[in-house]
């Protein structure tokens, strides 16, 4: 009880909610960001891998992170 008196409260902020359209239009800036890299990988005469994180269920039923490699 004695370190419950020590603490202080603080005011959270909540997540201010994202428009629809601001949704695609960030979707769309990580889209030319990735076509951007993949040139600037051509251009160095090198190639261009994205990692691409996803959950996916184990045969134990359990969510895990999967990590794939695409070109």
């Amino acid at each position: 009880m004695q370190h419950l008196s020590q603490l202080s409260l603080t005011v959270s902020s909540q997540k201010t909610p994202v428009s629809p359209v601001a949704k695609k239009r960030l979707n769309l800036l990580r889209k030319l960001e990735l076509q951007i890299q993949a040139a600037e990988a051509e251009l160095r005469d090198e190639e261009f891998l994205e990692e691409i994180r996803k959950w996916v269920r184990g045969e134990d039923g359990e969510r895990e992170q999967v990590t794939e490699i695409h070109r």
